[in-house]
């Protein structure tokens, strides 16, 4: 009986050092695609604020008035997520952009972890494998 306990809380510890690793890998693995900001305001935000200091980092409100089309928060019990996406730009090498903010919690408040960026470009103006899809790099 005591070996099929033990034997039990061996899978059982494998089991949750997968899951821990599947979800490291999911939240790392977007940073890979994106265009990392070098420097992100330090203050401490409310999670109110969350959303308005993420859409700030993307530029919004902008000098031509223009909301972004998509604008995602999504969030757990110490971390929160923002993905805010502008199709369509009046750019002539980028078509859309999207930016990412990963915030964390502390007992003082929330905190940027994480900021970037990543482009769609138009034909010609970015890597040539990647015409329909994301890139890191900025559109030339």
């Amino acid at each position: 009986m005591r070996e099929k306990i033990a034997v039990r809380r061996v899978v059982l510890s494998l089991f949750l050092i997968l899951i821990v690793a599947i979800v490291f890998d999911v939240t790392t693995t977007f940073r890979r695609e994106f265009h990392e900001r070098g420097t992100v305001p330090e203050e401490l935000l409310t999670r109110g604020e969350l959303l308005t200091e993420a859409m700030r980092l993307a530029g919004n409100p902008n000098v031509d008035g223009i909301q972004p089309d998509e604008v995602h928060l999504s969030c757990d019990r110490d971390s929160c997520v923002a993905t805010i996406t502008d199709h369509d730009l009046r750019d002539d090498s980028a078509r859309a952009e999207q930016t990412r903010v990963v915030f964390l919690r502390s007992r003082e408040g929330w905190a940027i972890e994480w900021a970037g960026d990543r482009w769609k470009c138009w034909s010609g103006r970015g890597n040539p494998f990647l015409v329909f899809d994301w890139q890191k790099s900025f559109c030339s």
